[in-house]
């Protein structure tokens, strides 16, 4: 049986780690995806560390370094709400050998928040490879604050406008597009505390330096089961196998509110498009294996892969969808 070696190392300003096999095949210099890869292959990942989108990364990332008998380095670089990985994706050479885990701030919401300033283009910059995985965001509050459920957030919130605050991973991010549309179809004022990433921001909360969080289920339900952070709904249109006591927003009174976050690989914008075709095929190879997936599903997330093209006009539609959104709730960029 291969044994696999996972080192970490440290890149400037980022953390990476290398999952390589523990006897690696010299490479060759085939054309395009004949021998592709014939190196190590570079996975950006626009998070800290231990967040949903580096757990996502981290477990396909293995699964094609098992594929490929190559090594895969994860490079998390966070910033910018998912920019800064980004835009070093967009810029780097077009040749498969680096990718970047792909999700709605950079990808759709961005366009529109940050419109005539965001430094890459997502439809003119990316080859879209395949979605991961979607998930509802969960928001938890600290259990000193005396609310457990919606209705109860909603009278305090109403009694004190402004006082309460959330956190989120990010300005621009899915999280913080959704708790704002919830603001403004509820009608109330809790005011967005930015992180540079899920751990911290949940570390704010533990902390009681924050009282609510609009985070993601893989992050939050370990301090859930432990009665750290109290659940309050979903954004999702259904139940998580995983939290099933926790109803949706739709279910505690509050429609308008339903949406995911999604996670998916793109890369460069002229990657050559067998090899684009190679990933999104082994890609979905991998999220469909027995032990991948039911790692995602008890997580909290739902698997989801698709083509190239259908990827492509996913993220379109998203562009428009959290674009309204952004402009909806008066999302602006800060």
């Amino acid at each position: 049986m291969r044994r696999w070696i996972i080192a970490a190392c440290c890149v400037a300003g980022s953390t990476a780690a290398i999952v390589a096999p523990a006897q690696p095949t010299p490479g060759a210099d085939a054309p395009k995806s004949a021998g592709y890869p014939t190196r190590t292959v570079r996975l950006l990942i626009p998070f800290p560390a231990a967040g949903t989108a580096d757990t996502l990364a981290r477990g396909v990332g293995q699964k094609l370094s098992e594929f490929y008998n190559q090594a895969l380095v994860m490079d998390n670089r966070p910033g910018a709400g998912g920019n800064l990985a980004t835009e070093i994706a967009a810029k780097s050479k077009p040749d498969g050998y680096t990718l970047v885990i792909a999700t709605p701030g950079p990808f759709a919401a961005n366009v529109t928040l940050q419109a005539g300033k965001l430094p890459f283009d997502p439809a003119r910059d990316f080859e879209p490879i395949s979605l991961l995985a979607r998930s509802p965001l969960i928001l938890v509050t600290h259990p000193s604050i005396p609310v457990r459920s919606i209705a109860e957030l909603l009278r305090l919130a109403k009694s004190r406008p402004g006082e309460l605050n959330y956190a989120t991973p990010g300005n621009g991010t899915a999280n913080h597009l959704v708790m704002e549309t919830f603001n403004k179809v509820a009608g109330i004022r809790i005011t967005h505390i930015p992180f540079k990433g899920t751990a911290q921001s949940l570390v704010a909360l533990l902390g009681g330096d924050i009282e609510l969080l609009m985070g993601q289920i893989p992050s939050t339900r370990a301090q859930i089961a432990a009665g750290r952070v109290r659940a309050l709904a979903l954004s999702g249109t259904h139940r998580s196998q995983v939290l099933p006591a926790v109803p949706t927003f739709a279910e505690s009174g509050v429609r308008g509110v339903e949406a995911t976050s999604w996670y998916g690989v793109a890369a460069p914008s002229g990657t050559p498009a067998d090899i684009v075709r190679r990933l999104a095929a082994d890609i979905a190879k991998a999220v469909a294996s027995q032990d991948l997936r039911a790692k995602y599903v008890t997580e909290g997330v739902e698997p989801e892969t698709n083509s190239p093209a259908e990827f492509s006009a996913f993220i379109r539609a998203e562009v428009t969808r959290w674009g309204k959104a952004v402009k909806d709730a008066g999302i602006t960029a800060n």
